[in-house]
């Protein structure tokens, strides 16, 4: 059971044999039929074959239903159903209307659980769903003011959906929540918010930035290196110091044994000055690698000055539907702020074909 649910957000396909083992000794287990539900939710999100990643989605259900059914007050139980029927919806359109409706009960039934970080990361996520940000952010606003829920996970979700609707000054509040881990986690957030508001000289904001990289790249910094490296694609950085990135992202995913972690030595290899085209090929097996993947090419082509092309990527990476990552919700708050502004970020000039 442990080692299935270790495995199930880095290879959720690997996660399955251990639970299914667990399963044959404990058939009556809620918990082992959940953890099952979560990882058939992560190969349902992960599998680019359409049949495939249906009955994925099926059997997240499937298993969702059987933990739900003695533990129907516990708001975990309740919201990896949730998820599972999110799952469901978002790739079979034949039954996405019983799967919104399912959702949509079982989202009202966690609002009686405001202390839970399970009931607030899966209400965010069915708000996001049904395109309303602002109910979205009012869960994280409500999370926020009880200390039992995870703040990281609010502090960042809350920001996201705040940039979302272009109150960047609440965002900014919601990021102070936000621990840092082994460099400065919060502050490349704060940067991209910064970026949305887009109300600062680009050339201070670009000075201030640029002397961070060296000391994340000492540090061996990992954690959110993919927007350092956006932020300084918008801020117009030199092609030497985003290469300098993209060739430490390579170098250090290198090292991993992990299959699906090396998988990021490709965009890092990208990021260094590397074709477009090698790295959705690289990525191609994997709708996770590949929602990371269109969000860097989004970002490359705003910084381009080719929005629409930059506003096409984003929606790519947000048509793998892989809701649970940050890059999906990046990609629907820059679509979002290119809405409000055609022209966003202002300093760089239009580059259309």
């Amino acid at each position: 059971l442990y080692l299935g649910l270790a495995l199930t957000w880095v290879e959720p396909v690997m996660a399955l044999g251990p639970l299914e083992k667990a399963l044959a000794t404990r058939k009556r287990s809620p918990i082992v039929h959940l953890a099952l539900s979560k990882a058939y939710f992560g190969c349902a999100l992960d599998c680019v074959d359409s049949n495939k990643a249906k009955s994925y989605a099926e059997n997240a259900v499937k298993h969702a239903r059987i933990g739900h059914g003695p533990l129907s007050d516990s708001p975990f139980a309740i919201s990896t159903l949730l998820f599972a029927h999110l799952g469901a919806a978002s790739l079979n359109a034949d039954t996405r209307d019983n799967h919104m409706q399912r959702s949509s009960e079982l989202a009202e039934e966690l609002s009686s659980f405001p202390d839970s970080i399970d009931a607030a990361i899966a209400r965010f996520n069915y708000f996001i769903q049904t395109n309303d940000p602002e109910a979205a952010v009012e869960v994280m606003r409500v999370a926020q003011r009880h200390e039992a829920v995870g703040q990281n996970f609010v502090g960042k979700f809350g920001a996201i959906a705040a940039f979302q609707v272009g109150n960047y000054s609440l965002a900014d509040q919601f990021l102070e929540t936000v621990e840092n881990e082994r460099g400065d986690q919060r502050e490349v957030w704060q940067n991209v918010i910064k970026i949305g508001r887009a109300d600062e000289d680009r050339e201070t904001f670009l000075a201030a930035v640029l002397p961070t990289l060296d000391k994340k790249i000492e540090s061996g910094y990992l954690v959110e290196i993919d927007l350092d490296w956006a932020v300084l694609r918008l801020l117009g950085a030199p092609k030497s110091e985003t290469r300098k990135l993209g060739r430490y992202i390579e170098q250090e995913f290198k090292q991993f044994k992990n299959e699906h972690l090396r998988q990021n030595t490709h965009r890092g290899t990208y990021m260094a000055g590397g074709r477009e085209s090698e790295l959705i090929r690289q990525q191609a097996n994997s709708k996770r690698l590949l929602t990371n993947t269109y969000f860097i090419l989004g970002v490359d082509s705003l910084a381009n000055g080719k929005r629409r092309q930059a506003k096409e990527n984003f929606q790519r990476a947000v048509d793998q539907k892989v809701i649970l990552f940050y890059r999906y919700h990046w990609s629907l708050a820059f679509m979002k702020r290119l809405e409000r502004d055609p022209l966003w970020p202002r300093w760089i000039p239009n580059n259309e074909d």
